[in-house]
């Protein structure tokens, strides 16, 4: 009864073999028509004879690796590293194609493909020169980052000997470049540079690294000569024509500046993004009228037109930063009430996003963000947007997958990288924080921002040389810039690196001739310079030299009673200070310092006596709340510390300085959730304040038991991870040693337990955590200094020291 059905299935089975017979032959045969046309150049129709290949075998390898081939040839490279990707799917062992994948993510600074596809091929095929080429790519920037000479040294060795065979590798050339430039000898990175843009002759980043460094050679006249090569060879480029027109701002030519800028724009209509560039030139040239102006006329030129909202839409920008109580904002919603579905509609509401979060609306900006998102999944603006509301919320994990998706849209956009270092930090994988940053420097041509960013970031961890190496990457392309000169003039200080910090004043002295800013930071410097060379005197000799004549406001006086309180000359800063409060009666900077200096003195009553007199006058005066509440407490006058505080907190109930002093005090009383209550008040306002979150984060899991206040401390105190800092590591400590990871709590609890020794709390946390893992001798010892130092305390983690101590001892032979 069975046989039919077998009959049956035997044919279903050799109509199914003929199927696929037919379906691998139609797929061949396009495959070959495809190499024919391919042949002949008609790519186009090589290219949909290939894909019709896919539409019978899908894994079809040569005719996917040619579509890709192809398509990386048109300079498709986002549609043919998606085939590479698939096809790698299909054939993970394929080198050639692991080793183009990885070539692509480095051009594209994307070290995490470069790893991930690099580190496959070099498994597969170690003595191929492409994969020796993206190994000493690899080791070259992980040393670089690693502030590592040697290894830097090294893994420019081993490309310089793949370009002895392989002279025309890309990968290779980019680092030998790099490290000559980086070398006592950086002129000889020039033929290097010629050779790589000779290969590939519309590489941007090889025709701005030959700026870069002949700007870095002083070369002005063959700087400004390669300049004009790349306007002329990258005409579109935004990046190029800001150059150029910033090289004619240097010089202060603003007409040829913005000449080259008109001459780009075309028809306001069809090239809005021209025309911003005019007005955003307008508006750093000649001021927000001359921006204003320019906008107007573009909004009469495109009436009708879709484009003129946008017009009137940044016009309500400007005029809203300049006034945000104005009537802009409701301008700008009208603008965007009727906005069609586009591109452009969206560009627009994020920009009166933005507008809703600088006056705190942020339930309104959510609503606009989300609608933009429900229009296009993939919009920058309203992803970035996103991601810093995840940040805040201490969700740092949701921030990376929305980057991600902006990333993949805009993967040169420094202002996503540096959202996800903040995310990276957020999640305690500083590392991760400091490749983005780093990244971020790559792909903005170390913009100020971020390099100012990654550099403190670098400090933090007391790398000064590599900060410095990239604050002064920074001043190639900004020179002018006040904050990257100060910053770096604080490095050479603290470094005791006279000749670098000499050098700067020097400039300073430059632009100090037409910029008050610049010699007031040079008068800085030079005291610095003096002091730190013990020559104090004459330092202060310098600042009243070079200061009394600009001391309008006070700040001159103010420098001076500072640097003399600096020296230790702390009668002279009296005496100076009450001369300068003479002619300046009004000042209440200087009377606060006058007052402080007094308090250092310890003459208490006259240091009472000012801070109360400046209250009477101006009660908002927070400097004075704070000093006050800290004579009184010194003193053990709580009462009126209390009063003082209050009445302070009555006067500026938003400051975070009184709320934060309310905290601390509320938390000796015992009222641990009154202080939990203004730190998560304080942490709302600026979660990115990590020594808010560490307080907050160590309050919620000292103090409270249920598990979501333990899980709210843990997502806040995860940044906290790798931080070499007691207070920090006992907090992080304590958290995931209550989430029942003893092992890694043991590692933060000792180190803070060493560095706090008279805490009892930290002692306590070391103790617990010392029975968990079975050592009972050092439990015993640890906890036995905990009760010593909290001696009668009333805190119940006490009195379960006690307890847990009576049964170790009790145990013990």
């Amino acid at each position: 009864m069975t046989f039919p059905w077998i009959k049956g299935a035997a044919l279903c089975a050799v109509l199914a073999l003929s199927a696929c017979e037919d379906a691998a032959d139609r797929a061949d045969a396009y495959y070959q028509s495809g190499l024919a046309l391919l042949a002949e150049g008609d790519t186009d129709r090589a290219l949909i004879e290939f894909r019709n290949v896919f539409e019978h075998d899908g894994f079809h390898k040569e005719a996917r690796e040619i579509y890709a081939d192809t398509l990386l040839d048109l300079g498709r490279t986002t549609d043919a590293y998606s085939q590479y990707l698939r096809l790698i799917e299909q054939y993970p062992d394929t080198p050639s194609v692991r080793l183009t994948l990885a070539e692509i993510a480095l051009v594209r600074n994307d070290w995490d493909e470069v790893r991930r596809h690099g580190t496959a091929a070099i498994a597969l095929t170690p003595d191929d020169p492409r994969a020796q080429a993206v190994a000493a790519a690899i080791a070259y920037t992980t040393a670089l980052r690693a502030d590592d000479a040697g290894a830097q040294a090294d893994a420019a060795t081993r490309a310089k000997t793949v370009l002895d065979t392989s002279p025309d590798n890309l990968v290779a050339l980019r680092v030998a470049i790099d490290a000559a430039a980086r070398g006592p000898l950086p002129d000889t990175a020039l033929p290097l540079l010629d050779r790589a843009i000779a290969q590939d002759p519309t590489s941007l980043e090889f025709h701005g690294a030959k700026l870069r460094l002949l700007s870095d050679l002083k070369d002005d006249t063959a700087a400004i000569a390669q300049l004009e090569t790349m306007f002329d060879q990258f005409p579109e480029n935004a990046e190029v024509r800001s150059a150029l027109v910033n090289w004619h701002l240097q010089q202060q030519d603003y007409p040829a500046a913005e000449a080259i800028l008109r001459q780009m724009a075309g028809d306001p209509a069809t090239a809005a993004s021209e025309h911003m560039t005019i007005v955003q030139f307008l508006r750093q040239a000649q001021g927000d009228q001359a921006a204003l102006d320019e906008l107007t006329a573009l909004a009469d030129a495109t009436a009708d037109t879709d484009v003129q909202p946008l017009y009137r839409a940044t016009a309500a920008v400007i005029m809203f930063e300049a006034d945000p109580d104005g009537p802009a904002l409701a301008t700008m919603q009208s603008i965007t009430s009727d906005l069609p579905d586009s591109d452009q509609s969206r560009r627009i509401k994020a920009m009166y996003a933005q507008m809703l979060i600088s006056i705190g609306d942020d339930t309104a900006a959510r609503g606009v963000v989300d609608a933009i998102l429900a229009e296009d999944t993939t919009n920058v603006a309203a992803l970035k947007m996103q991601a810093t509301w995840a940040i805040e919320a201490d969700t740092p994990d949701a921030a990376i997958t929305h980057l991600r998706t902006a990333l993949s849209q805009s993967p040169r956009d420094p202002d996503i990288m540096m959202l996800m270092a903040t995310a990276h930090e957020r999640t305690g994988f500083p590392e991760l924080a400091g490749e983005r940053l780093a990244l971020a420097v790559e792909v903005s041509n170390a913009d100020p921002e971020p390099s100012l960013r990654y550099a403190r970031f670098l400090m933090r961890d007391d790398r000064t040389q590599a900060a410095s190496n990239v604050l002064q990457d920074a001043r190639r392309a900004a020179p002018t810039n006040l904050e990257l000169i100060s910053v770096l003039a604080d490095l050479h200080l603290k470094a005791q690196d006279w000749p670098q910090a000499t050098a700067l004043l020097g400039e300073l002295r430059s632009m100090g001739e037409t910029n008050p800013r610049a010699a007031q930071l040079a008068t800085a410097v030079q005291a610095g310079i003096l002091s730190g060379q013990n020559r104090t005197d004459e330092s202060l000799a310098v600042l009243q030299d070079q200061l009394s004549d600009l001391d309008e406001d006070g700040r001159a006086a103010l420098t001076i009673a500072m640097a003399q309180v600096r020296a230790g000359k702390t009668t002279e800063a009296r005496s100076y200070l009450a001369s300068a409060i003479a002619e300046q009666p009004d000042n209440m900077t200087l009377r606060m310092l006058a007052g402080s200096v007094a308090m250092m003195e310890g003459d208490a009553d006259e240091a009472e006596t000012v801070f109360r007199a400046v209250l009477d006058e101006a009660p908002d005066t927070e400097s004075a709340v704070r000093l006050l509440y800290s004579l009184l407490h010194l003193q053990g006058r709580d009462a009126e510390k209390t009063q003082v505080l209050e009445t302070g907190l009555a006067t500026l109930p938003a400051s975070e300085t009184l709320l934060w002093i309310k905290a601390g005090a509320l938390e000796q009383a015992g009222d641990i959730d009154g202080a939990i209550a203004i730190y998560d008040t304080l942490y709302t306002a600026d979660s990115a304040n990590v020594v808010v979150a560490n307080n907050l984060a160590s309050l919620l899991a000292a103090h409270r038991d249920d598990s979501a206040s333990l899980d709210r401390a843990f997502r806040i105190a995860r940044r906290l991870r790798g931080v070499d800092v007691p207070a920090f590591q006992d907090t992080y400590g304590w958290i995931v040693y209550r989430r029942g990871d003893y092992a890694e709590a043991l590692d933060y609890l000792r180190p803070a337990a060493t560095g706090l020794p008279g805490d009892p709390l930290v002692q306590y946390h070391l103790g617990k955590t010392l029975h968990a893992v079975n050592k009972p001798a050092e439990a015993i010892e640890t906890l036995t200094r905990a009760l010593d130092i909290a001696g009668d305390s009333d805190l119940t983690q006490f009195a379960d020291a006690r307890t847990l101590l009576t049964e170790l001892l009790q145990s013990q032979p």
